[in-house]
C-alpha cells in the first residue's frame, strides 16, 4: 500500500468513527447481529469467557488481540459496533451483551499548561464544566508533583507543553503517573486502552483543538488503574515501562 493510499484509508476510518460517534448523540445505532446459539456465554460478565469494554465506538482496533477464549462481549448500552466488528464477532461465535452499567462516570480532570499561546486552562475548565480543575503551578517539577497527587486520588490530567516528549518522560519517572503524548485519535486510544495512561501530554502546536475535547473525554472515561497494573475492565496488567512516553 502506498503512502497516499494509507493516508486516504486512515482519513476514511476517522470519518466513519466521527459519524458513528455523532449517531450516539442522536440515539441511533445499527442493529446488533443475532446472538450466536452456541453455548459458553457468561451472562454475568465475570470470570473467563467474558470481555468488558466501555468504548462508545467499538472498532477492530479496540479488540485487537483480546478475543481469544471470549464467549461474550459486554459493551455500553448505546455503543456502536462497526460492521467489521460485528462480522468478526459473528465469525467467532461471540455474543454481544449491552450493559448500561459498563460505562464508568467521567473522572475529574486537572488541566495544566506551561506553554504560552492559545491554550488557557481556565477557558478549558469552563468548557469541560463539572469535574474539571486547573493547575496553577509553573515549571515541570511543580506540575508533575501536583498531577501525581491529583491522579493518586483517582483523577486524570492533561498537560499542554511545547516539550511533550521530555515532559512525558519527567511525568513517567513519578511512580504515581502514566503519561502519554497525544498526536491523534489513534494514539490517544492506544495510550488509554493499552498503556492505561492517566495523563495526556499535548503539544499545542498540533493544531487540532477541535479534537482535544474528544481526547479528554476518552481519557476521563478510562477506569482507574489497580495497584497490580490492571483496571476494573481489562483485568490485565500492562507492560508499559516507566520513563517511556507512549506514542512519543
Amino acid at each position: 500500500m502506498s503512502g497516499m493510499d494509507r493516508i486516504d484509508t486512515e482519513t476514511i476510518v476517522r470519518e466513519v468513527v466521527r459519524r458513528l460517534e455523532s449517531m450516539i448523540g442522536s440515539g441511533t445505532r445499527p442493529a446488533d447481529p443475532p446472538a450466536p446459539a452456541s453455548g459458553g456465554a457468561n451472562p454475568s460478565g465475570e470470570g473467563p469467557g467474558a470481555l468488558r469494554i466501555h468504548q462508545r465506538v467499538v472498532t477492530l482496533a479496540c479488540l485487537d488481540g483480546r478475543l481469544d477464549r471470549v464467549a461474550t462481549l459486554h459493551v455500553p448500552d448505546r455503543a456502536i459496533l462497526t460492521p467489521a466488528v460485528r462480522d468478526a464477532l459473528a465469525s467467532r461465535g461471540i455474543a454481544v451483551r449491552r450493559d448500561t452499567l459498563v460505562e464508568p462516570a467521567a473522572r475529574p480532570v486537572l488541566l495544566a499548561s506551561d506553554a504560552k499561546g492559545p491554550v488557557c486552562p481556565r477557558q478549558w475548565q469552563r468548557r469541560l464544566g463539572e469535574g474539571a480543575d486547573r493547575c496553577d503551578e509553573r515549571g515541570a517539577a511543580a506540575i508533575v508533583d501536583r498531577m501525581g497527587a491529583w491522579i493518586a486520588e483517582g483523577g486524570v490530567g492533561v498537560w499542554w507543553t511545547v516539550r511533550p516528549a521530555r515532559c512525558a518522560c519527567d511525568a513517567n519517572r513519578d511512580g504515581r503517573l502514566r503519561a502519554a503524548v497525544a498526536h491523534d485519535e489513534e494514539s490517544v486510544e492506544d495510550a488509554v486502552r493499552d498503556a492505561e495512561c492517566d495523563l495526556l501530554v499535548i503539544d499545542p502546536r498540533v493544531r487540532r483543538p477541535q479534537r482535544w475535547a474528544a481526547w479528554i473525554e476518552r481519557l476521563r472515561r478510562q477506569p482507574p488503574r489497580r495497584a497490580d497494573g490492571g483496571n476494573s475492565f481489562t483485568n490485565s496488567p500492562t507492560g508499559t515501562r516507566p520513563g517511556v512516553p507512549h506514542g512519543a
